[in-house]
């Protein structure tokens, strides 16, 4: 099990993980997380905290994340496709063409159009002593010469998909980059999980060599034990020892750590499992009150 620890002034979060975490937490806690973590892989520095400091930390295992060997991606319905088609530096589908293009099944091709360049750079040559060479073409050119789209049938963009769409196609994006990395240390994804589907929870517990935490109001058993509260302080389940500290400071009765575990699991199944209510209904229990 590893542990991120994130650091916000006088406020700290050790989140402990092995692959995936459903995050469950006060609006203010969730925003404190992203924030930091936003803060501390930017690079710009507003003048408040050249004067002040940096505050926001981020570990892995008790040591500073390398924010150049780390990669920093959050998936949500803000998504636009038409932004990230622009390739800009931290473009989501640029990170995936890149990749995809250093994939051994085309280095035939990039090779002909080197020698096409090559060829043309000959016919080119003039009698007035005027010669031309063309760059060699590798990944990082050809990418810059792509003019990606989504297409399903038709062309489309983030108007056009619905939430779960939009999302999985952000996540199988980041599968492709996490299976086929060669350059990150480590993959961190933050997911806002502001509808859950059994489709994307799948897709989510099925990520590897990336560590993602899953923010979300809504529990499901396919979350299993992966799951910690956060409101004000950390209650994890993956860390119940921490846990059963908290609860013998408050209660007298002397309950094994596991039934402590059990009761915990049974308070986010009540409070979090979504429940599909009837508007009318529940206006007529109160007219009948």
């Amino acid at each position: 099990m590893n542990k991120i620890t994130i650091k916000n002034g006088n406020k700290k979060y050790d989140i402990t993980i092995n692959r995936v975490k459903y995050v469950f937490s006060s609006n203010q806690d969730e925003f404190k997380i992203k924030q930091s973590f936003r803060n501390y892989f930017s690079r710009s520095k507003s003048e408040f905290r050249k004067e002040n400091g940096n505050s926001n930390k981020v570990l892995f295992n008790d040591k500073d994340l390398d924010t150049k060997r780390t990669l920093f991606v959050e998936i949500n319905s803000d998504f636009s496709i038409n932004e990230d088609c622009k390739l800009n530096t931290k473009s989501l589908i640029l990170k995936y063409l890149e990749l995809r293009l250093q994939d051994r099944e085309y280095f035939d091709t990039i090779n002909t159009i080197n020698l096409l360049f090559e060829s043309l750079s000959e016919e080119l040559k003039d009698e007035n002593g005027l010669n031309t060479l063309f760059d060699a073409m590798d990944y990082k050119h050809l990418s810059k010469l792509i003019n990606p789209y989504y297409f399903d049938e038709l062309q489309k963009d983030e108007y056009d998909l619905t939430f779960e769409e939009l999302l999985l196609f952000q996540i199988k994006l980041i599968k492709y980059i996490s299976l086929n990395n060669n350059f990150y240390e480590y993959i961190i994804v933050f997911i806002d999980l502001d509808e859950v589907t059994q489709n994307l929870i799948q897709q989510i517990n099925s990520l590897l060599n990336c560590y993602v935490i899953c923010f979300s109001k809504n529990y499901v058993l396919e979350m299993s034990d992966d799951a910690a509260i956060i409101e004000n302080k950390v209650f994890d389940l993956s860390n119940i020892e921490e846990v059963y500290a908290y609860f013998y400071q408050k209660s007298s009765n002397i309950l094994p750590i596991e039934e402590v575990r059990l009761y915990m699991k049974q308070y986010i199944i009540d409070k979090y499992t979504y429940k599909k209510i009837d508007i009318i209904d529940e206006l007529i229990k109160y007219g009948s009150k």
